[in-house]
């Protein structure tokens, strides 16, 4: 509201130098969320890529510049791990945003929190699917698949663990199952490929770990479950199904990043909530159900960033993207993102005597 002889408004200004050390799985996607706010908001950009898509930082650069960006307001900067830290550590950076791994989150937030940076983290997932007993399984059972296993589980917000009401079960293990096994493994250029290369084989490690524990304490192998190769080559994993999960078995608390689900039959929604929130992950969570009201019901109590009805793994952009627990801090996306990358400021002028009708 107006106040009298007074000027008052709420600005908001660039942070100044932002840092964007962008993830490889989406090298596009995930670095131009954060670098065309903070270009928008006035800031100048530092865009650090993963060591594994260096090529994609630099490209970018080359394209902002024949759009007509002055020379050095965007930056690719190709450096190790040590020269990062370092980056994050000057003084001369106002901000850092990091997606990638929670353990790459925890030191990038030290580093930042040195000189009380401003610090974005997106980092890990588990993100949880729930089949309700109202699902319309012709539709959810091939959406939840490929919430699973599109680009190969190497997402951030890959479906992870399916709870699916036991009244259901059979039936959308039986519909589930058809459309994986329909899923061809091969060249990622070739169009009838579904299933390429993971892009790194130490994840092929994670996956063994994950299923040979899980059949040791009695889960069971319905699809899958063993490395392969495609003419000889390749960091090939089987899309893997595993049932007679329990919810603290490593395949359903820690992120695979890889083709491979665990599925649970559940009694109802009270049981679904409950494990669905049982985990130090909370980026996406999908409900699957005709009825909009009980998922209206239940969304409230799920302790995730961003919570689905019918649909799973989709970025909208006029929607916050963020995570809760150690999937993340801040948010980009949306009208909230591009507040992320500036900074508040506050202006608060008495009006000097004759000057009432001015400013």
């Amino acid at each position: 509201p107006e106040k009298p002889g007074f000027f008052r408004k709420i600005a908001h200004e660039p942070l100044g130098v932002v840092v964007d050390i962008a993830a490889w799985n989406y090298p596009l996607l995930i670095a131009i969320n954060i670098v065309a706010a903070a270009l928008l908001a006035g800031n100048t950009v530092l865009l650090k890529h993963s060591a594994l898509t260096p090529l994609c930082a630099l490209r970018m650069e080359d394209a902002f510049r024949a759009a007509g960006l002055p020379q050095g307001v965007m930056q690719a900067v190709v450096v190790d791990r040590t020269l990062g830290d370092l980056l994050v550590k000057s003084p001369q950076v106002d901000a850092v945003f990091f997606t990638g791994s929670v353990a790459g989150g925890y030191e990038v937030y030290r580093n930042a929190a040195a000189g009380l940076k401003r610090a974005g983290l997106e980092l890990g997932g588990k993100d949880p699917a729930y089949v309700r007993a109202d699902a319309d399984l012709a539709f959810t059972a091939p959406n939840v698949a490929d919430g699973a296993f599109y680009n190969c589980g190497q997402s951030c917000c890959a479906v992870e663990r399916i709870y699916v009401d036991r009244r259901i079960y059979n039936e959308f293990l039986e519909a589930f199952l058809a459309e994986v096994k329909s899923y061809k493994l091969g060249d990622p250029l070739a169009e009838e490929t579904y299933l390429g290369p993971l892009a790194q084989k130490k994840q092929i490690n994670v996956l063994q770990e994950q299923i040979t524990e899980a059949v040791s304490r009695g889960a069971k192998i319905l699809l899958g479950g063993t490395p392969a190769t495609v003419n000889g080559k390749g960091n090939y994993f089987e899309a893997t199904v595993l049932v007679n999960v329990t919810n603290d078995m490593k395949v359903m608390q820690e992120e695979s990043f890889g083709p491979i689900i665990g599925i649970m039959p559940v009694s109802g929604d009270e049981e679904a909530l409950r494990l669905m929130n049982n985990s130090r992950f909370g980026l996406t969570a999908s409900i699957w159900s005709q009825d909009e009201e009980a998922a209206s019901r239940l969304a409230p109590h799920i302790e995730a960033g961003t919570v689905y009805l019918n649909r799973c793994d989709y970025l909208d952009p006029a929607l916050p993207w963020l995570g809760y627990k150690e999937s993340g801090l801040g948010c980009s996306l949306s009208r909230y993102g591009f507040e992320e990358v500036t900074k508040l400021k506050s202006y608060h002028f008495r009006k000097p005597a004759g000057n009432a009708d001015k400013l």
